[in-house]
């Protein structure tokens, strides 16, 4: 198990050089770990963040046109967990459940037959169109899309 941070102001996890990230690295196009989110990740309600943030997936060379992960939000002090992924440049997202601080939860991105897998424990789901790249990237744990994070926040994660 590893425990990844993103302080107050920024959208990348430490460890960093220069801002960006040190997670770089090649993977496959399966990508499944057990995550756990720690109280600070809920955030206060009266700031508004958009969009969401990212959990740990792969992309291609392009992160906006072929990628997989699931995202996490915070609305009226309820974290969820969604879908998030681009398909040749089209951004796909949506809510799968809803998750407690403190509780560890199974997730898996993968492709399946063209289709792009996203799962939360039992709650899941599919989108034609994907494909598998000729090279994948780590996409890992970040924040926002234009907000950086509103206070240090960590999640644990464990590679299974």
């Amino acid at each position: 198990m590893k425990t990844y941070t993103i302080k107050k102001g920024n959208h990348y996890c430490e460890p960093t050089l220069f801002g960006l990230p040190l997670h770089f690295g090649f993977s496959k196009t399966n990508v499944k770990y057990k995550v756990r989110f720690h109280d600070d990740c809920i955030y206060d309600d009266n700031i508004v963040i958009p969009g969401w943030n990212k959990l740990p997936g792969w992309s291609s060379i392009g992160i906006h046109s072929n990628s997989i992960r699931l995202g996490w939000i915070v609305r009226n002090g309820v974290l969820s967990i969604g879908y998030y992924c681009y398909i040749k440049g089209v951004r796909y997202s949506g809510d799968l459940m809803i998750v407690q601080p403190g509780v560890w939860y199974e997730v898996e991105c993968s492709v399946i037959h063209g289709d792009y897998c996203m799962r939360i424990n039992d709650n899941f789901k599919l989108i034609s169109g994907g494909s598998t790249p000729f090279i994948a990237f780590k996409a890992f744990y970040y924040f926002g899309g234009q907000s950086t994070a509103p206070n240090t926040m960590s999640i644990d994660i464990e590679n299974i």
